[in-house]
Order: structure tokens, then sequence, then C-alpha cells
């Protein structure tokens, strides 16, 4: 396990970035902008032509034109404000298969601790009579039987958003914390903001302690390929039990 996990990785393997909790900064107040910007065109766009377009493909694309541009907005500090490269981001692919294998075992390795504390998550909510609401990309699988749209959100969901996620919480936010706050505080915290933005109170502690696995593979790696791999199969295997329940609920 412990060469899996590479913990005694070579000295520089990790990426040495030049942006700081200043730059974390102005990438998330740009973000915002961008996300206020697309709810007003978007209003504006379906108000004059006078578009029909139900709420869940509007929830859908508004959150893809998000991603899209906190992409575009990183890779502008980082390749045109830096003059870095992309590998500053966590995109090395030299020992790609072995990252992949790396990102396989250790979900496969934390899996049953996440199923715990969401179990006792579940039980401490119901024990404080709190009823959580329901996500709403879980109401939109649900209620949506358009196959182009499921087919759209399902690699969105699944292998597009886990990659701008990466990018973003651990390629860009968790190196710029790491500068300053050191391995184990950043990705504490990167892994709080990351869960706190993704779930309810239900999910917070699974998705938290997923964040930290996730940061953790990429301190030891140096390569965003473990994170991603890992995102992506947790986020797959949530839309695969979605479409589970939601055919036996049809039937």
């Amino acid at each position: 396990l412990r060469f899996i996990f590479r913990i005694k990785k070579p000295a520089g393997d990790f990426p040495i970035v030049v942006w700081g909790i200043s730059d974390l900064i102005r990438v998330i107040v740009s973000i915002l902008f961008f996300i206020y910007i697309i709810a007003i065109v978007e209003g504006f766009v379906v108000k004059k032509l006078g578009l029909n377009i139900d709420l869940n493909l509007r929830m859908i694309t508004n959150t893809f034109f998000i991603d899209i541009a906190a992409g575009l907005i990183i890779l502008y500090f980082v390749i045109v404000k830096y003059k870095e490269r992309l590998q500053a981001l966590g995109f090395r692919f030299k020992h790609f298969f072995k990252d992949v294998l790396t990102g396989i075992t250790a979900y496969v390795f934390i899996l049953p601790f996440l199923l715990v504390v969401l179990i006792l998550s579940i039980w401490l909510l119901d024990f404080l009579g709190y009823t959580p609401p329901p996500q709403p990309v879980f109401e939109i699988f649900m209620e949506e039987h358009r196959s182009k749209v499921l087919i759209f959100l399902t690699v969105f969901v699944s292998v597009f958003g886990p990659i701008v996620e990466e990018v973003f919480f651990r390629g860009f936010m968790y190196s710029a914390l790491r500068k300053h706050a050191g391995v184990l505080a950043s990705a504490f915290l990167s892994a709080a903001i990351f869960s706190s933005l993704h779930t309810n109170m239900v999910g917070f502690l699974p998705i938290l302690a997923l964040g930290m696995l996730l940061a953790y593979l990429y301190e030891t790696t140096g390569s965003l390929v473990s994170s991603i791999t890992v995102h992506v199969i947790h986020n797959s295997l949530i839309v695969s039990l979605v479409f589970f329940v939601k055919s036996v609920l049809i039937r």
C-alpha cells in the first residue's frame, strides 16, 4: 500500500507554483462575477427571444458555462499572467497508468470509510430532527427523460466536472494555500470549501474526507491524474446509483 500511494516520494515531485492567496481570491471573485453575468445574459436572452426553456436545462447549461469560465480564468492566470506551463497545474502524465492505478486503489481503500461516515451523518442529523433538502442535480436526473440531455448531464457530471474541479480545488487552490498554510491545513481547508459547495449537511463529512484524499493524492504524486481518477469514479458511481434508483421507481 505504501508503494502504491508513494508516500516516500522523490523531493521536488510536487509542482512549485508562483501564484498565491491573492491570486486565488482574484480567481474566486472573477468566477462569481461571471456567474452574475451568465445569469443576466441568460435572463435577457430568454426574455428577449421568448424562449421556453425548462428549469432543468437552464441549470445544466448555466453550470456548464460557469465551469468553462472557471477553467479559462485559471488558465489565464497560469499561462498568460505567469507564463507557466500546464504542468504547474498538475498536468503531468509521466506515470499516467501508475497514477490511475493509485487513484483506483485509493478509492477502493477509502470507500468503506466514506460509507460509514455517511451513515453516521444521516443517523446524527435524523437524531437532531434535521431533514436536508434534496440535491438539485439528483432531482434533475430523476425528473429528466430526454436521452440527449441525460447523456450530456452524465458526461458533464462524471467527467468534465471532475476535471475542472480538480484543476481549481487541487491544482490551483490547494497549491496556493500550500505555500502559506502547509500541507495539512491546506488539504483540510480546500477540502472543506470543496465539500461546502457540493452537498448538504448529510454529505458534508464524506465529501470532506474525499477532498482530503484528493489533496493527499496530488501531494504524493505531484500529478492530478490520481485525484481526477478518484473524482471521476466517485461521480460515476453516484450517477449510476441514481439511474438504478430511477429505473426501480419507474417499474
